[in-house]
């Protein structure tokens, strides 16, 4: 077995989720929200009083917080990458889901929302990521000159 299948394999065995905290969140926060979108006073009541579109974009960007940070790969594209494919993934079985509820509709714009919200958290992390690489390279060049006087 040559060495990236061999590294992908050990880093999906090592983050099961049976044994990863933070997937175990987010499929808990998912499937909490699967059945509290169920009842109709609910939805009427708290989800009612807020933007709807505002709550699929959270919703969403707290779940691709708690995978992201459940899921270790040795490069960052690849977290990014999956990630997002497995918040897609989740926010199309819930508007599936929905189409097959009497009293919700599904529609694409909420998919397109549940996509922001996880691209906004990821663009985040990104920016994070370059900041700490400006800044160890920043760091580092000041150590150099300081040891050269």
């Amino acid at each position: 077995m040559n060495l990236p299948v061999r590294a992908w394999l050990k880093t999906v065995q090592s983050s099961s989720i049976a044994r990863n905290r933070w997937l175990m969140a987010a499929l808990s926060f998912y499937l909490l929200m699967l059945v509290l979108a169920t009842f109709k006073f609910f939805e009427r009541g708290l989800i009612g009083s807020f933007n709807d579109k505002l709550l699929h974009l959270l919703a969403y960007m707290f779940i691709c917080a708690l995978i992201y940070r459940g899921l270790q790969f040795e490069f960052l594209i690849e977290r990014l990458l999956v990630t997002i494919a497995c918040v897609g993934a989740l926010a199309a079985l819930d508007e599936f889901l929905q189409m097959a509820s009497s009293h919700r509709v599904s529609e694409f714009d909420d998919w397109l929302y549940d996509m922001a919200g996880a691209v906004v958290f990821l663009l985040g992390v990104i920016a994070l990521q370059l900041l700490k690489a400006i800044y160890r390279a920043y760091t580092n060049s000041d150590s150099d000159t300081l040891g050269r006087d």
